[in-house]
């Protein structure tokens, strides 16, 4: 399976290898629905690319899955910031956000992802106990046979 998860509490390392094609965007955002629809507005996503290569279908499978969504969650990324990636990922934040500013950052590491992601739950005044299980919009998975509790190592 070339998209992989960990939960950390209210946060969600979700580790991409290989292509970043049209499977692994659904995948992706199969386990991301299912994580969001049990964690709520509290969720940090954060998504390791670093052995991953995005692919143009998968992009545009992330833009036809998120296309009609507004939420309003931190997401951190880390691995290479291509151009052409991070220009989408700019582009999918405006299209995708609920009034919050920076929601999507490149980080280096894990540790820096889950500080960073802390860090936008205090500087946006958000009481992120207070989020947990709050979902604002219903995102479905397209592969609903998924396990409901996020895997761990």
């Amino acid at each position: 399976m070339p998209v992989s998860r960990e939960r950390r509490g209210h946060n969600v390392v979700y580790t991409i290898t290989g292509p970043f094609d049209e499977i692994a965007a659904n995948e992706y955002q199969d386990l991301n629905a299912i994580d969001y629809n049990t964690i709520g507005n509290a969720l940090g996503a954060i998504i390791d690319a670093r052995h991953a290569y995005v692919t143009v279908r998968g992009l545009r499978a992330i833009q036809k899955r998120l296309g009609n969504v507004v939420f309003d969650v931190p997401v951190a990324f880390i691995g290479y910031q291509d151009s052409v990636f991070a220009t989408f990922m700019r582009g999918l934040e405006i299209l995708t956000s609920r009034g919050s500013k920076k929601r999507f950052q490149f980080v280096n590491n894990v540790d820096e992802a889950v500080r960073w992601i802390d860090e936008w739950f205090e500087l946006n005044k958000k009481d992120r106990l207070s989020l947990v299980g709050q979902v604002t919009t219903k995102i479905e998975p397209l592969n609903p046979d998924r396990p409901n509790e996020s895997e761990t190592p």
